[in-house]
């Protein structure tokens, strides 16, 4: 989390980001969807679950949005590498998959929520802030 000057609170905090979807266009919509928040700032970009842990390693981020499906690595494979890698770093998983099918593998591996691609952008954005503001106050 970027360090809060004076005066400013953690309700008004910017959470580095690290996104993971193998879809450009995916990638595009996350980062116009939680920049334009105010809340994100988006410090890498990867396309599979090998980049998603060199990323994560390498910029420490605050959150990283982890797609399931990817060429190479998938999400759930990359999942204890980036815990490792990065332990202060929250990671959600964002995926076409059911909650149901996979919630309890992903938090196995240390994923902090598990949320169904389809939800809408403000829904997305409030999940993440959810996940961020509980870190903060733990």
């Amino acid at each position: 989390m970027r360090a809060m000057g004076p005066g400013q609170s953690v309700s008004q905090a910017v959470f580095r980001t690290v996104l993971a979807d193998d879809v450009a266009d995916l990638r595009l919509l996350y980062r116009v969807v939680l920049e334009r928040s105010g809340r994100f700032q988006v410090v890498a970009e990867a396309v599979d679950g090998v980049e998603a842990v060199e990323y994560a390693t390498r910029h420490q981020p605050d959150l990283v949005l982890l797609d399931v499906a990817m060429p190479n690595m998938d999400g759930i494979t990359a999942l204890p590498g980036i815990v490792s890698a990065s332990p202060h770093t929250k990671v959600v998983m964002l995926s076409a998959f059911e909650r149901r099918r996979l919630n309890d593998v992903a938090e196995a591996g240390g994923a902090s929520r598990y949320l169904e691609k389809g939800i809408t952008p403000a829904q997305l954005v409030e999940e993440l802030l959810t996940v961020m503001e509980d870190r903060v106050s733990s």
